[in-house]
């Protein structure tokens, strides 16, 4: 008796696991990873930051439904002046929803539900869009290709 109810308790406690760990899954830890690979660090944003990007997406832009992740290269300290000045510009700004849902959810508010049928699927096509992440930008066009990696 003791075996089978620790043998029932042991499978539910692993088919929680697995539900909360499918759930909870977010392209943006392997796209950190990428980054940081190439020599990348994630920036802090300041509240001015996050007040600048309310002011760019509009009033009525609900930033809640994603967060901004900035990162930039890291300048070696005994590179010279031009690598030090590449480093220091070499920015890259995502955006990663909260969930797949929500991404295809604000790209129905801007474009209209009847526009984005099957739209997740399509969105996965683009070279700027990688589960529930958005490249907005990367100054260094030879490092976008780490963001689908």
């Amino acid at each position: 008796m003791k075996k089978r109810l620790g043998i029932v308790l042991s499978s539910i406690a692993l088919m929680l696991a697995l539900v909360f760990t499918l759930c909870a899954c977010s392209s943006y830890g392997g796209i950190k990873s990428a980054f940081e690979d190439a020599g990348y660090e994630e920036v802090e944003i300041s509240d001015t930051y996050k007040k600048q990007a309310q002011e760019f997406f509009g009033k009525d832009a609900d930033l809640d439904k994603a967060e901004i992740h900035i990162l930039q290269k890291k300048a070696d300290e005994d590179a010279n002046i031009v690598d030090k000045f590449t480093s220091a510009v070499s920015v890259v700004i995502i955006v990663e929803f909260n969930s797949d849902d929500e991404l295809v959810e604000n790209m129905e508010e801007q474009l209209g539900k009847e526009n984005v049928e099957n739209a997740y699927e399509e969105l996965q096509k683009l070279p700027t869009v990688n589960g529930n992440c958005v490249l907005v930008l990367c100054s260094n066009s030879s490092d976008a290709k780490l963001f689908k990696d």
